[in-house]
């Protein structure tokens, strides 16, 4: 446990110290609507990312209102991409983790294909890999959430058995943190898991 405790400090000083160096070397990616959406949702890449071996875009909401993690995930699965199907993207390692923050610069929390199952007390990846086997994770060394909106509080889940993990940009870091089940953003990091470019 020391040593994943360890791996996040050293993760939050690398992206403070080499986020300004690198933003200026980001690929250049425009921003397009996506078909058949009625103009409620934009796409920002695919750009696809060595570590990972997948494309990952940055879907935006631009309707009324905002959207949930099953809204998001459902979403996601809606996508394709070189006959691939698109997911809630999944981050296992600090290269992936980077490209991201690299490349998109997102500067609004996220939604990615995580979330913690309530009645385990654990977090998963959509692909039902827990998160807690893996050495690499972004959470916020602060807060896991920043809502009373928890597992630990079942009376404001509003029947709720999960809650959605997100990327937040939360003091100039790229950090995890968990959201119950009607928490809401304008954005999603959709992968494809194409295993080659």
């Amino acid at each position: 446990m020391r040593i994943r405790q360890i791996t996040a400090v050293l993760v939050a000083l690398a992206a403070f110290v080499l986020v300004p160096a690198i933003a200026a070397r980001a690929e250049t990616v425009t921003w397009r609507p996506i078909p058949g959406d009625d103009g409620h949702w934009s796409a920002y890449g695919p750009v696809y990312d060595p570590a990972s071996k997948s494309y990952f875009e940055l879907h935006k909401w631009t309707g009324n209102g905002f959207v949930r993690w099953n809204d998001a995930k459902r979403h996601a699965e809606e996508q394709n991409f070189k006959g691939v199907t698109g997911q809630l993207a999944v981050i296992r390692d600090y290269d992936t983790h980077f490209f991201l923050l690299k490349t998109f610069r997102v500067d609004a929390p996220v939604w990615i294909g995580a979330r913690v199952l309530c009645q385990a007390m654990r977090a998963f990846w959509i692909d039902g890999k827990p998160l807690d086997e893996q050495e690499f994770n972004a959470w916020d060394l602060e807060s896991w959430h920043r809502t009373d909106v928890n597992c630990m509080n079942p009376g404001k889940m509003y029947g709720g058995n999960f809650m959605g993990i997100y990327y937040t940009p939360y003091k100039q870091l790229f950090r995890w943190q968990a959201a119950g089940p009607l928490k809401s953003f304008h954005y999603v990091f959709v992968e494809y898991p194409t295993g080659h470019p």
